[in-house]
């Protein structure tokens, strides 16, 4: 404990001094396992995200807020590393419990005189029996074709949440379309990392930095993009895909959860129930504008 204390001390003094003796990812995460151990709720506003109060699809339990964000710090306390990826102040933690089989990834920042924080609310599972059952053995495929409605998605997008392309089966909730310019979009609030080609076996885990601008991606055979899928109370994971196909007709994506978290599905291989009672969002612009 005294260890992990003197880290911390040394992981804040370097960030604030500016000397160049910032801590590794790995040395804020062991002085995060300790300042989050029976922390008071200002250490744990200062080194956590909020949890969001509630989760609107019924099929997600909730939890109190303020339990969740507990048992959130009790899990790092606990958590033993497996693994980091660090990318200057950017960085990805591998962790396990003691006796869990589930492996979790966390995303870590080192900001200006604080030292390194967590950025999610919560640790994304990438290995273990659940997730492994929800991934099938093998990837799900999904075609899109480009979009020319300005009211409707058609079958131009995909709801990795309720593993279907019906805007209807999920209210709108799309996480990825295709545009008339053959290009891919995610939908506000999502994310895309382009990781270029490869293959979804060489996905790692979670990407350790984001583009700090949305474009669209141009789908070329063999592109490797990774989809972290986010609405506010509604869901929050990542699936990683990868592009089979791409003609002047459509698309042809496999793809696979990687990060699984609030509203990711069960199977990707079986649509889940529909949104009903959930509002329909709105679509966005045809040709991908914000505006």
């Amino acid at each position: 404990m005294r260890g992990a204390r003197r880290i911390l001390l040394l992981a804040l003094a370097g960030a604030a001094a500016g000397d160049g003796a910032d801590p590794s990812a790995i040395e804020g995460f062991e002085a995060l396992r300790s300042i989050l151990e029976n922390a008071s709720k200002k250490t744990l506003d200062r080194y956590l995200p909020p949890i969001p109060a509630q989760f609107e699809d019924s099929v997600i339990v909730v939890e109190d807020p303020v339990d969740a964000r507990r048992r959130f710090a009790r899990e790092i306390t606990d958590a033993v590393a497996r693994d980091v990826r660090q990318a200057g102040r950017f960085a990805v933690v591998r962790y396990s419990g003691p006796g869990d089989d589930v492996e979790r990834e966390v995303p870590l920042l080192l900001a200006p005189s604080q030292g390194w924080k967590i950025q999610s609310p919560q640790g994304y599972a990438v290995a273990g029996k659940a997730i492994e059952r929800a991934r099938g053995g093998k990837p799900a495929r999904v075609h899109l074709v480009p979009r020319v409605a300005a009211d409707s998605y058609g079958e131009s997008g995909v709801s990795f949440m309720h593993v279907t392309t019906s805007p209807d089966r999920c209210a709108n909730r799309i996480d990825v379309w295709l545009c008339k310019q053959r290009e891919l979009h995610v939908v506000p609030g999502c994310r895309i990392a382009d990781l270029g080609e490869g293959t979804l076996e060489g996905v790692r885990g979670l990407p350790v930095e984001w583009p700090k601008s949305f474009s669209p991606v141009r789908p070329t055979p063999g592109r490797v993009c990774v989809v972290h899928c986010y609405e506010p109370r509604v869901r929050d994971f990542f699936v990683a895909f990868r592009v089979v196909d791409a003609q002047e007709t459509g698309v042809e994506l496999e793809w696979t959860l990687l990060g699984a978290g609030p509203g990711s599905p069960d199977s990707i291989h079986q649509p889940t129930r529909p949104a009903r009672g959930m509002p329909a969002l709105p679509c966005v612009p045809p040709c991908g504008r914000r505006d």
